[in-house]
């Protein structure tokens, strides 16, 4: 909820209507019904979302991750408003609730907010938990032909939990690899110097249950088997050789130095504590998080490296029509 100070009792209010009291009316399900499934018809011809689609299918085929998140084309139409009011008995509660809260009021007044706003909620919830899952479709390349001028290229195999210990190891290293933008490897090796995508990165996924580390990009279809050999290269390179000094040092000025950009605006602090708490970061975080960037060092990164970069385990995912690229799989007219 974001609201003016001056109609925060009226927001507050009607916030706790629709967590506590939601009446689900048909023509409202029907209009957010046919919101999703226009949204969901036009990713479909979107080769990225097409791309990640069949990612997580491979990844987690028996899990929740693997699933989207929307429900689908055949699955939208048989909800009824019977199934929410299940699903908000499952999971509305408070023993799952977290909150966080910047602004104009008081820790009195705010107190006072969370009792009005979520007191309605049962104290337990009835939802099933989820068990953790470990990556599959290890060492696949997949492809979904489709007739494009460029190929999309998703890659990723198992990455690094939030409460990981090598956390800011791997922030570190893919920061280098992938996540520096114009100043990483990637982008220097498949853009720059041969020109053969205008955007290359890596990144990391941590969720509560896996955590990935992930790369991608797009390219020409006369270049996509280079371009991913080139990625594949720099990916055994980081797990061979680490960081040189002035890498490491580069990194970690601009991974600290642009931290308090993201303090810009209360809802932007209101992210940050609500993932301080949900991750379990610890009260002190935001005064120590620098500390535990600058405390990595060369052998914690070729450690992680090691551990987390292996070319010959990248589970791609290829859209379009790619040369040079022999897939172990490809599925016509999918996704």
């Amino acid at each position: 909820m974001r609201t003016l100070a001056d109609n925060r009792d009226e927001a507050l209010e009607l916030t706790r209507l629709a967590l506590t009291e939601p009446h689900f009316a048909p023509e409202a399900l029907d209009r957010m019904r046919a919101s999703v499934m226009a949204s969901l018809r036009r990713d479909l011809a979107d080769p990225n979302y097409v791309a990640r689609r069949q990612f997580y299918a491979t990844a987690f085929p028996d899990h929740p991750y693997g699933g989207e998140s929307r429900g689908s084309l055949e699955s939208l139409p048989a909800i009824t408003p019977d199934d929410l009011r299940t699903f908000v008995k499952e999971q509305f509660g408070r023993d799952r609730l977290v909150v966080a809260a910047t602004g104009d009021i008081s820790p009195e007044d705010l107190g006072k907010a969370l009792d009005t706003v979520f007191g309605g909620l049962p104290a337990k919830t009835e939802a099933k938990p989820i068990p953790d899952v470990t990556m599959a479709g290890l060492g696949q390349t997949i492809l979904l032909p489709r007739p494009t001028a460029q190929t999309v290229m998703l890659m990723g195999q198992p990455g690094v939990k939030r409460d990981d210990p090598d956390w800011y190891a791997a922030t570190v290293m893919n920061y280098v690899l992938g996540g520096g933008g114009f100043g990483s490897r990637l982008m220097e090796e498949v853009r720059e110097k041969r020109g053969l995508s205008y955007g290359v990165y890596s990144y990391l996924i941590p969720m509560d249950h896996t955590a990935l580390v992930m790369a991608g990009g797009s390219t020409v279809n006369a270049k996509a088997g280079q371009a991913l050999d080139i990625i594949r290269q720099e990916w055994a390179h980081m797990a061979k050789d680490g960081l040189t000094d002035q890498e490491m040092a580069d990194a970690k000025t601009y991974l600290t130095g642009s931290f308090p950009l993201q303090l810009g605006s209360t809802q932007a602090i209101a992210r940050i504590l609500l993932q301080v708490k949900r991750d379990k970061l610890g009260i002190d975080y935001l005064n120590q998080r620098d500390r535990y960037i600058n405390a990595v060092s060369q052998e914690d990164i070729k450690r992680v490296a090691r551990r987390l970069l292996d070319p010959a385990k990248l589970l791609t995912v290829l859209v379009g029509k790619p040369e040079g690229v022999t897939p172990t799989r490809t599925i016509e007219g999918g996704s």
